[in-house]
């Protein structure tokens, strides 16, 4: 259920901030951060001279009252309407929450209304996993059961047991990111997709190589050492590179075309052309990579980043707003 268009007076706009990190003390030291930035953000309604946002922080507590899908615990129609009511959903959480988990189910189900009635979404850090998986899926689940969904080499897959195993659950090859469904008649796995995505420790260059179409990208060298020069000073950053064909793009603007940001995530979405995947391709563009993946993605009314936003990066802050103006600039064309 999507209602498209509201007719409101004295328009304030509500906005989700959705919190997926663990519920220890680092993870909430991390969602206040970013929720601090966010908040921060949307203080260009101010410059636009509209209305204090309705900020709602969201997590697996209280998540449910935002749910809402057909024949599942989470039908409660009223949960719709409360949905169809938001403007804006950001959210981020532990780079490592694979969108396949119980863990992560909840957050999963908030993402696919958000795809289905294209709200607008800024997704980061684990939810930037979730739109490379759904679009990799067309948005089906598959039930990852070896490894406690971590998945693990293809090998394993003969001395797996498979005694009082149900149909359709899934062992995934984190080599290559492929899922094998069980059939219980024939007592076979079969191939059944891709998640997308790959565990970096074990997809070797030769795995990938062979299975993952990747697509060696020039970057010219300068003849002469820039004194600006990016480099990473710890083990958990990483590069990227904005693509050249979007170096004007509206998500970019005031970003170096070579920019450091946070790495926390074992898993990359695969180097791959997804344009080429169904009705996903003319909607999916990869605007920022690093050395190994795409780092920032578009796919109609969402931004997602690998990394997370954090005032320590700048240009991680300038995304972010630059997405919050525009959307909240598109949002006031289609008021007046």
């Amino acid at each position: 259920m999507c209602i498209r268009d509201r007719y409101i007076s004295n328009f304030s706009m509500k906005v989700l901030i959705v919190n997926g990190y663990s519920n220890t003390e680092a993870g909430a030291r991390s969602f206040s951060r970013f929720a601090a930035v966010v908040k921060k953000a949307f203080n260009y309604l101010h410059v636009c001279g509209m209305e204090n946002p309705n900020f709602v922080m969201l997590d697996r507590k209280n998540i449910e009252t935002y749910l809402y899908m057909k024949n599942s615990e989470y039908d409660n129609i009223e949960a719709a309407k409360l949905f169809d009511s938001v403007d804006f959903i950001l959210m981020d959480g532990d780079a490592n929450l694979l969108p396949w988990t119980k863990a992560a189910r909840k957050f999963g189900i908030l993402f696919k209304q958000c795809k289905r009635c294209d709200k607008v979404l800024f997704a980061a850090g684990f939810a930037f996993y979730m739109l490379v998986y759904y679009c990799a899926t067309n948005y089906a689940h598959a039930n990852i059961v070896n490894n406690h969904g971590w998945g693990s080499k293809l090998k394993e897959i003969h001395s797996f047991p498979t005694k009082g195993l149900s149909a359709g659950a899934g062992f995934l090859d984190n080599e290559t990111g492929d899922i094998y469904s069980f059939n219980s008649d024939t007592n076979v796995w079969m191939p059944w997709g891709n998640t997308g995505l790959h565990y970096r420790k074990n997809a070797s260059a030769a795995t990938l190589a062979r299975y993952i179409q990747n697509v060696k990208i020039y970057r010219g060298k300068p003849k002469i050492r820039d004194i600006n020069e990016v480099y990473t000073s710890h083990h958990n950053e990483s590069i990227c590179f904005v693509k050249k064909a979007y170096v004007q793009h509206w998500a970019l603007l005031g970003v170096s075309q070579k920019f450091l940001v946070p790495s926390k995530n074992a898993w990359d979405p695969h180097p791959v052309n997804v344009t080429q995947v169904g009705l996903v391709g003319p909607n999916y563009h990869t605007l920022a990579d690093n050395e190994q993946t795409p780092s920032v993605i578009e796919h109609k009314n969402t931004i997602a980043t690998l990394f997370h936003i954090d005032e320590k990066y700048a240009e991680t802050i300038t995304i972010l707003n630059n997405f919050v103006r525009h959307k909240i600039d598109s949002i006031r064309v289609r008021l007046t």
